[in-house]
């Protein structure tokens, strides 16, 4: 899991109060949410269509390239909605964020999780409800619709140093810092329904398959003492 989990500090407090809160408040909102009692109903809901994931090219950080064809790309996923946003809404492009199509011969590792930039911005609908209640809480909180787009990146040689600020020339001299601030700054720069209302940024992740010894019935673990 790459997030940050949801509702923290309630989990926490109902820990403290031994999993089974009384009375009707937050907290006891919360505990029905999760056995299941209370039921969420999603509002904003973008279109089935929207969802349909689409095939990408990215060039890690974690690996040094030798060179910018098809076989140093990883594949990884974007949704049409996503897709969409990048063309429609932001200041940055495909070639800012270093994403490249399909053309064969791309390396495909499901252990490859590429560094997202996620960008909300106000939908057309933002100020249609500038209040809502919280199905989980039941408390009142400030809410303005929006669209969020996860748009992936990877190295991209012509992005901004991050330190000294001047342009770069080699794809190996891409860092992950390089390009997330190059193309926040773009993206930035957006103006009207371009200017993003927040961005967020979760870091590339090779995420790494066991490949130890099978423990069995009749494992040996060894002499040593772990005391």
């Amino acid at each position: 899991m790459r997030r940050k989990q949801r509702f923290s500090k309630l989990f926490e407090q109902l820990r403290a109060n031994g999993g089974a809160p009384t009375g009707s408040g937050k907290l006891a909102k919360f505990h029905d949410y999760l056995i299941g009692t209370t039921k969420v109903t999603q509002d904003n809901k973008i279109d089935p269509e929207a969802r349909q994931l689409y095939s990408v090219a990215l060039i890690p950080f974690a690996l040094t390239p030798s060179g910018t064809t098809a076989d140093q790309r990883y594949v990884t996923s974007m949704s049409a909605y996503s897709l969409k946003g990048l063309s429609d809404r932001a200041a940055a492009t495909e070639a800012n964020l270093g994403i490249y199509k399909i053309e064969g011969g791309e390396v495909s590792n499901p252990s490859f999780y590429p560094a997202l930039i996620k960008a909300a911005y106000d939908a057309s609908s933002s100020s249609a409800q500038p209040e809502k209640v919280s199905q989980i809480t039941g408390e009142k909180y400030p809410y303005k619709y929006a669209r969020t787009f996860s748009f992936p990146f990877g190295r991209v040689a012509s992005a901004d140093d991050a330190k000294t600020g001047t342009a770069g020339t080699a794809i190996t001299d891409a860092d992950e810092l390089d390009v997330y601030r190059d193309v926040k700054t773009k993206l930035e720069a957006g103006t009207g329904t371009q200017l993003p209302k927040s961005i967020s940024y979760e870091p590339e992740l090779f995420k790494t398959e066991s490949d130890g010894t099978p423990y069995t019935a009749t494992t040996t673990l060894g002499t040593f003492s772990v005391s």
